[in-house]
């Protein structure tokens, strides 16, 4: 696995402690929203650059 691919984990691992973090009555719904979106496309995009390293 290239660094491309662990950086796609690390995404991942950071979305959900975003998630986890901005939850509860309090949460602003839509700053929530704007992380998660921007982690998933930044998730994405190194998982497509890890496949087209090899």
């Amino acid at each position: 696995m290239n660094k491309f691919g662990l950086l796609s984990l690390l995404m991942f691992v950071v979305s959900l402690v975003a998630f986890f973090t901005m939850r509860g009555p309090d949460g602003d719904i839509y700053l929530t929203i704007i992380v998660l979106s921007t982690l998933s496309v930044i998730g994405l995009l190194f998982a497509a650059l890890s496949k087209q390293l090899l």
